[in-house]
Formats: C-alpha cells, structure tokens, sequence
C-alpha cells in the first residue's frame, strides 16, 4: 500500500504542477513585466490549462474591465435580437442618451458608420451606449453572470450606470483577470468556459453558437489589425484581441489597463490576459501582450 500511495502523490504532483517547459516560459513572462505591478497570465484556450502566472496573487482580485466588457455588451446584443448581422450604427462623437445626459466617444470627431464587429475593433463608446440602452441592464447583468463575469449591479434601465457598464466602467462592475481569461478561451474556441487553472474545469454549457462567436472573433482580429489594439500587433502571427481602459471610481485620474487576446487567431494555441493597475490598454497592456505572444514564439509555444 505503501508504494502503491506514493505513485498516486507522485501522478498527482504532476498533473497539478506547471512543466519544466512552463515555469521557463512563466520565468520569461516575468522578465517581462519586471518591477511592475500588474500580471500576465496565459493558457491553453483548447483546455484552460495555464501556462504562465505572474504575480498570481492578482488573479482574483476584482476590478473594473473598461472596454473589454464591450464584448460582453456585443454578446448580449447578438443574442437578444438588438443586434443583427450587417445592422450599422453611426458615431458623430456624442451621445444623447435617453435620461437627456451626453457621453463622449472617445474619438471627438466620431467614427462615423459602423457594423457591430467594426465598433469593437474601434472600440466606439457612442456604438456601444447605443447598444446598452437598447439591451437593458437586466439583460446586460444576466450575459455577465452566465459569461462567468461578475455583476454590473440591479439599476434602473436608462440611468448613467447603465451607460458606465456597457462600456466597462463604474463601481458596481468588477471581474477579475482569471474571469476574464476564461471567457477569451471560450472565444477563442467552442465557446464552453473554462476555469483557468494548472488543473482547470469546465464551467458549463456553451455560451454562444459558432455564428456569433465568428462575429466577436472578428471585431477582435480588427481590433488588432486597424483598431484600438493595434500595439499588440505582431508580424508573422495572427492575434485576436481587446484592450481596455477603466478609471479608479476614486476621483483620481488613475486607469486600470487591460489586453485580452489568443492566437493564432483561426487555430488558437494561446490566450492571455495582461492587467496593469497603473496604466492604460493602448500604451500599457497591449504592448506587453504583443511580446508575451513573441516569447511564446521563441519560447517554442509550451
């Protein structure tokens, strides 16, 4: 019994402890982000299995998303019938929304027309707000929670908090970086979540049809290519991806920056989160995306 106990301890340690090709990969990621705070986590979108964690004890403390939940707006918009294929919105820079206040896009002069998938690669507030009224917070709230996301919070419909949430901000949303990786695997892929882990599971049942992960894919590959993720950009390897920026509901001017994404963007073999707490999406973390994907690569894709 003896011998027979600690060949089981010892396939257990295996399947719970990160491969030798693994921790050289997560020593290279740490390289990475060095002295700074924030952290890279990486997996395997096919299986939620992690390749690298730096500074794990982040991986699941909340904070607020900024325009990465503008995939989960997307999705709750599919999915409720607001938005349909080939269906354009228009961005003049403003929106009136329906309490009488007005929002900013963060483009002044407007994005103009745009599909869906366009808004998201461009990031477009305006597009987004418009979208967010016309879901509802309810709707919005119940795609979070069946995304495994945490909760925009029981507002009234066509209040400020509901413009705050469909683009990612405010104090009633929050996600955590590891929430966050898990549902870029389940794009990525089948569209089933994943609990990212050395040993992961299965969160449950899909969380969209091919069609409409298709879309999301799309507006993330834009993204990279021509939009607001475009520092992520890395000759030679197709990546999908969203940035995001949150500010600190402290009145501060400080931002929360963010980068999601998996590559290659048809096959994908990786997926990554980047959360830095004192920084932006565009200078911050997708930068430092883009070269966690390149060390990937030379690291021979572990």
């Amino acid at each position: 019994m003896g011998r027979r106990a600690a060949w089981c301890g010892l396939l257990l340690l295996l399947a719970v402890a990160p491969s030798a090709r693994a921790q050289d990969f997560d020593s290279r990621c740490a390289a990475l982000l060095g002295t700074r705070a924030g952290l890279v986590m990486v997996a395997d979108p096919n299986s939620g299995r992690l390749l690298a964690v730096v500074h794990p004890g982040l991986a699941d403390s909340p904070a607020p998303p900024g325009s990465v939940f503008k995939l989960v707006t997307a999705l709750a918009a599919i999915q409720s019938g607001v938005d349909t294929p080939g269906e354009h919105y228009v961005c003049k820079g403003r929106f009136r929304a329906l309490d009488g206040r007005t929002r900013p896009c963060w483009k002044p002069g407007g994005h103009g027309r745009l599909t869906l998938e366009q808004a998201l690669a461009e990031s477009c507030n305006v597009t987004f707000y418009q979208l967010g009224e016309r879901v509802g917070l309810a709707r919005l709230d119940a795609t979070a929670r069946h995304v495994g996301l945490g909760s925009p919070g029981s507002l009234p419909s066509g209040s400020a908090e509901l413009l705050d949430a469909c683009i990612g901000e405010g104090k009633h949303l929050a996600v955590t970086p590891r929430q966050l990786l898990g549902l870029v695997c389940a794009i990525a892929t089948d569209g089933r979540l994943r609990r990212p882990a050395w040993t992961p599971r299965a969160l449950g049942e899909r969380i969209a049809n091919d069609a409409t992960l298709a879309r999301l894919r799309k507006g993330m590959v834009g993204s990279v290519l021509f939009g607001s993720s475009h520092s992520a950009l890395l000759p030679g390897l197709a990546i999908a991806g969203k940035t995001g920026t949150a500010t600190y509901v402290d009145g501060s001017n400080r931002t929360y920056g963010w980068f999601v994404g998996f590559a290659p963007a048809t096959s994908p073999r990786v997926a990554i989160v980047v959360f830095l707490p004192q920084s932006s999406g565009l200078r911050g973390a997708a930068p430092l995306g883009r070269r966690v994907f390149e060390t990937w690569l030379a690291a021979g894709r572990p």
